[in-house]
C-alpha cells in the first residue's frame, strides 16, 4: 500500500512500503502527426529546465476519455489540426523505476485544420519537420525528451 507524500492536480508523490518515493502521474497520449513527408513538431517552453524544447503534442487523457479521444483533442489544442485517421501505435512506460505512467503512442494522419482552445499557459509554435532531419535534430541535441525519442522509435516503421 502506498502512501501520498505529496498531491498536485497533475501527479502525485507517493512512497511505497520501503519508504521508497515514486511518482504517479495520469496517463498521456503522445502524438506523431503527419502531413506529407513532414512531422508536425511543437516549440513550447520547458517547465523544468526553464528553456524552450521542440517535442511532440502530448497531453492527459481526461476522466471519461480513452488514448484516442485524447489524442485528437489536444491535437485540435497544441497544433491547431483534426486527424482524419488516428491510431495507437505503441505505449510508453515513461522511468520505469520512478514514475507510475503510461503514454500511449499515436499517429495522426489525414490532417485538417481544426482549433480548439486549450489549457497551455505559455504559447505552442508549431514545427514541421522533415522525416529525414528527425535523426539528425536528436543526435545534434536539438530534440533531447526522451519520450519523443522513443515514440519516434515506435512509428519509425509508418514514417519510411
Amino acid at each position: 500500500m502506498s502512501k501520498v507524500l505529496y498531491h498536485h492536480p497533475w501527479m502525485d508523490l507517493l512512497a511505497n512500503d520501503q519508504d521508497e518515493a515514486f511518482i504517479k502521474m495520469e496517463d498521456a497520449v503522445i502524438m506523431i502527426p503527419i502531413m506529407g513527408g513532414e512531422v508536425v513538431m511543437i516549440e513550447e517552453q520547458s517547465i523544468a529546465y526553464g528553456d524552450t524544447m521542440l517535442v511532440l503534442p502530448t497531453g492527459g487523457i481526461e476522466a471519461g476519455e480513452n488514448a484516442l479521444a485524447a489524442a485528437g483533442r489536444e491535437l485540435e489544442e497544441e497544433i491547431g489540426y483534426k486527424a482524419g485517421q488516428l491510431e495507437v501505435v505503441g505505449l510508453l512506460h515513461p522511468s520505469l523505476k520512478y514514475a507510475h505512467w503510461r503514454c500511449w503512442v499515436c499517429l495522426a494522419q489525414d490532417l485538417t485544420p481544426h482549433k480548439r482552445d486549450g489549457d497551455e499557459r505559455t504559447p505552442v509554435v508549431s514545427k514541421f519537420v522533415k522525416f529525414d532531419m528527425i535523426d539528425t535534430l536528436i543526435s545534434s541535441g536539438v530534440v533531447k525528451d526522451s519520450t519523443v525519442i522513443a515514440a519516434f522509435h515506435i512509428a519509425g516503421k509508418y514514417m519510411r
